[in-house]
C-alpha cells in the first residue's frame, strides 16, 4: 500500500517538471517509471527514452544539458537544454514538480469531499457520533481489540451517545481499567482496557496527565453544494500547507523533539494499518503524503527543487548565475545534508518498530 500511494504521487511529480519542460521547448533525454535495472524500455520521437526499472518507488526525469547530481555542469549542452532555457522558464519547471503534488492534492480532495460531505459543526465543532472511525496503530485500543466501524454503547456502565462524553471519561482515567460496551455488527461485546497517559510534543506527557484510547471517531456530515467543492479543497490544501510550515518551524525552535520525525519504514507502517481502514482512509493518506511530498521539495536545500529555485533567485540578484565550481560544492553540503536527515530518520524507525530494544535484549 505504500509503494501505491507514493509510487504513482513521485511520477506525478516528475511528470509535472516534464510536461513544463516539454511547453518551454526543453527536450527531456530519459523519463524513467521506478529506479534500478532497466526492464523495458522506448524511445519517442522527440528524442526521450522513456524505462521501466524493476524498483517501484517513483521514479525521475532527466532533461538534455541538465547539471548532474553533484552540480558539476553537463559536458554537452544541446540548443533545447536545460540550462540554455531561459531563467524563469527553469523556475517555471522545477516549481512544476511540487505544483504537481498539490494539484493531485486538490483534485483528490474534491473527490473526497464529495464521497463524504463536510463536518456538521455545532458551537465551532465537528459533531462527532459514538462510532470509531478508525483505531491508532499500536495504541491500547488497538490491542484491547477495538476495530473501525464498532459503536460504542456504554462505558463503565453509562451509556454513550456522542464522542464527547467518551473523550471526557478516557481523558480522566490515565492508567485505569475501564470496561466498554460495543455493538459490532450484530454482535454486542465487552471490552477491557486501560488508556495511557496521552503524549504530548516535545516528548512530554501533558500535565496533569490525560488518558489516551487512540480511537478516532465517525465525524457526522452532510453534503457540500457542487459549487462549493473547489473552494473548499483549494482552502484544506493551504491549511494543511500551513500546518506542516509551522510544524517544521516548531522542529527548528526545539518546541517539538526531533526524535519525533518519521522515515520511510514507520511512514509505511502507519500508511498500512490506515489503509486497511478503506478506500476513504486510504484517499485520505495519499492527500497527505501528496502535500508533503510538495512542501519537502519547496525547502530550500540543494539538490531538492526548493534549492534550485534558491540558485535562480540569487542568479537573478546576481544577473549571473554562480560558478560551476560553486554549484558543485552547494550540491555537495546538500547531498550530505540529505543523507544525514535520511539516516537520523532511519534510526528513528528503526527504534519505532522495536529493532534497538530487541537488539539490547539480545545483548543484555
Amino acid at each position: 500500500m505504500f509503494l501505491c500511494a507514493v509510487g504513482p504521487l513521485v511520477i506525478f511529480h516528475e511528470l509535472g517538471h516534464y510536461w513544463v519542460g516539454r511547453w518551454c521547448g526543453v527536450r527531456a533525454q530519459a523519463f524513467s517509471i521506478g529506479f534500478g535495472t532497466e526492464l523495458f524500455a522506448w524511445v519517442d520521437k522527440r528524442g526521450t527514452r522513456w524505462r521501466v526499472a524493476a524498483l517501484p518507488l517513483g521514479g525521475y526525469v532527466r532533461f538534455a544539458g541538465e547539471y548532474e547530481l553533484d552540480g558539476s555542469p553537463a559536458a554537452h549542452q544541446p540548443f533545447d537544454g536545460f540550462e540554455t532555457a531561459k531563467l524563469w522558464e527553469r523556475a517555471l519547471i522545477i516549481a512544476a514538480g511540487p505544483a504537481a503534488n498539490f494539484l493531485i492534492a486538490f483534485l483528490a480532495l474534491c473527490v473526497l469531499l464529495v464521497a463524504t460531505g463536510e463536518p456538521v459543526i455545532r458551537n465551532g465543532l465537528p459533531i462527532t457520533s459514538p462510532v470509531i472511525a478508525s483505531v491508532e496503530p499500536d495504541s491500547p485500543a488497538q490491542l484491547a481489540g477495538f476495530k473501525s466501524g464498532d459503536r460504542i454503547v456504554a462505558v463503565d456502565g453509562h451509556a454513550m451517545n456522542d464522542f464527547p462524553a467518551i473523550r471526557a471519561l478516557v481523558v480522566a482515567r490515565p492508567n485505569q481499567a475501564m470496561q466498554f460496551v460495543v455493538r459490532r455488527n450484530a454482535q454486542v461485546l465487552r471490552l477491557g482496557v486501560t488508556p495511557n497517559v496521552l503524549p504530548a510534543f516535545a516528548g512530554q506527557p501533558a500535565k496533569p496527565a490525560q488518558g489516551h484510547l487512540g480511537i478516532v471517531p465517525v465525524i457526522v456530515t452532510q453534503p457540500i453544494p457542487a459549487y462549493k467543492i473547489p473552494g473548499r479543497a483549494a482552502r484544506d490544501v493551504v491549511v494543511e500547507i500551513a500546518t506542516i510550515g509551522m510544524v517544521f518551524g516548531k522542529l527548528f525552535t526545539g518546541q517539538i523533539a526531533l526524535t519525533t520525525l518519521s522515515g520511510p519504514i514507520q511512514t509505511a507502517h502507519v500508511v498500512g494499518q490506515i489503509a486497511s481502514n478503506g478506500p476513504i482512509d486510504f484517499l485520505a493518506v495519499v492527500i497527505f503524503i501528496s502535500i508533503n511530498l510538495g512542501f519537502m521539495n519547496l525547502l530550500p536545500i540543494p539538490v531538492l527543487d526548493g534549492g534550485h529555485l534558491a540558485l535562480y533567485g540569487i542568479e537573478a540578484v546576481r544577473r549571473r548565475p554562480l560558478s560551476p565550481r560553486a554549484r558543485e560544492q552547494v550540491s555537495r553540503v546538500g547531498l550530505v545534508a540529505l543523507m544525514t536527515l535520511f539516516v537520523f530518520v532511519t534510526i528513528n524507525d528503526l527504534g519505532s518498530v522495536g529493532v534497538w530494544h530487541a537488539l539490547a535484549g539480545l545483548i543484555g
